[in-house]
C-alpha cells in the first residue's frame, strides 16, 4: 500500500464520530517519543517485525478518556420511567397510597384540567373556582408495572367527591393511553358500577401545587405525634418516668388543719381547711352561746 493511502485510512480511521472524538488519540499517535523515554538495554535486540506486530500495553490515557462511557443505571431507570396524571379527590392521601404501590417511583400533586389559557392557579382559586382538578402526579417504572396496573391503584385509593375539583379524571396524555383507559373502564364497569364515575380526559398542563402540600400527611403525621406527647407530659403521663409522680401526689393528698369558726350553739364541724385539707373546728370563743370544750384538731 503507498505511504500516502495508508495515511488517509489511518487518518480516517482517527476522525471524531458523534459518540466521541478520536482527535487526542490522533495526536498521540504522531507525537514524537518522549525525551525522557529510557533506551532498552544494551544487550537486547529488536526483531524487524517488531513494529507490524499488534502491541498489548495498556491504551494510553487520552485514548481511555476518548471512549465513549457505558451508560450508568441511573439513566437506563430514567429512560424506562414514565408519568400519568390522575384526578383522585383530595390528593393528599391518595399521593400517600399510591406511592407505595409496586413500580411506582414518586408522586406530586397539582392543580389540571382547565383550559390552556389559563395562568397557574392557586389553592383558594382551585377550592371557589370549577374548572381546575386537584392531580396527582405519577412516575413509574413501566418495567415493572403496566399502565393498566397503574390504573387499578388509581381506583383504588382515589377519594372523589362531587365537585370538579375533586373529581376521578383519568388524564390521558396519547391515544395509547387513552385507549388503554376506555378498556380498562369497560371492563371493569359490569362488575363495580362506580367505574362509571371515572371520567377519561385529554391530558392538559399539569401545575405543582404549594410545596405545604407535598407528602402532606407524612409531615402533619409528624406534628400529630409531638402534639400528642406535649399533651401527655402535661397530663402528668411521664411523672413516674421521670421521678415527679411523688411529689405530684403529694400536692394532692388531704391537709387536716384547723379552722377556727363559730357556730351560733353549735357543735363541732368538719370544715375544709384553706389549703384544701379538712379540720374539725368547734365553736369558738367568739361564738354566741357557743361552747368551747371540745375542741379536737388534726
Amino acid at each position: 500500500m503507498k505511504p500516502t493511502l495508508l495515511l488517509l485510512v489511518v487518518a480516517a480511521g482517527a476522525l471524531p464520530s458523534p459518540l466521541g472524538g478520536r482527535g487526542p488519540a490522533l495526536a498521540a499517535a504522531f507525537s514524537p517519543p518522549s525525551p525522557r523515554r529510557r533506551p532498552p538495554p544494551s544487550g537486547a535486540t529488536s526483531s524487524p517485525h517488531s513494529s507490524s506486530r499488534p502491541s498489548s500495553a495498556a491504551p494510553s490515557a487520552s485514548a481511555a478518556a476518548s471512549s465513549p462511557s457505558p451508560p450508568s443505571p441511573s439513566a437506563s431507570a430514567l429512560r424506562a420511567a414514565k408519568e400519568a396524571t390522575f384526578g383522585m379527590g383530595c390528593f393528599w392521601e391518595p399521593a400517600e397510597s399510591l406511592l407505595k404501590k409496586p413500580g411506582v417511583l414518586a408522586t406530586a400533586v397539582g392543580y389540571a384540567g382547565a383550559p390552556p389559557d389559563r395562568p397557574p392557579p392557586t389553592y383558594d382559586a382551585v377550592c371557589f373556582g370549577n374548572e381546575w382538578v386537584e392531580a396527582v402526579r405519577v412516575v413509574y417504572d413501566d418495567e415493572t408495572t403496566t399502565y393498566e396496573e397503574l390504573l387499578d391503584g388509581f381506583f383504588e385509593c382515589q377519594k372523589p367527591g362531587y365537585s370538579r375539583q375533586y373529581a376521578s379524571i383519568i388524564f390521558a396524555s396519547d391515544s395509547d393511553e387513552e385507549d388503554a383507559a376506555e378498556r380498562w373502564k369497560e371492563a371493569n364497569l359490569g362488575e363495580n358500577g362506580a367505574y362509571a364515575t371515572v371520567e377519561i380526559e385529554p391530558a392538559s398542563k399539569f401545575h405543582r401545587a404549594e410545596e405545604y402540600h407535598q407528602r402532606y400527611w407524612e409531615k402533619q403525621r409528624i406534628r400529630f405525634v409531638v402534639a400528642a406527647l406535649l399533651i401527655a407530659g402535661e397530663s402528668g403521663a411521664y411523672d413516674d418516668l421521670f421521678g415527679g409522680g411523688e411529689e405530684r401526689r403529694g400536692r394532692g393528698d388531704v391537709v387536716r388543719r384547723p379552722v377556727r369558726s363559730g357556730v351560733p350553739g353549735g357543735r363541732g364541724v368538719d370544715l375544709v381547711g384553706a389549703a384544701g385539707g379538712a379540720g374539725r373546728a368547734g365553736a369558738g370563743s367568739g361564738g354566741i352561746g357557743g361552747r368551747d370544750d371540745d375542741r379536737r384538731w388534726g
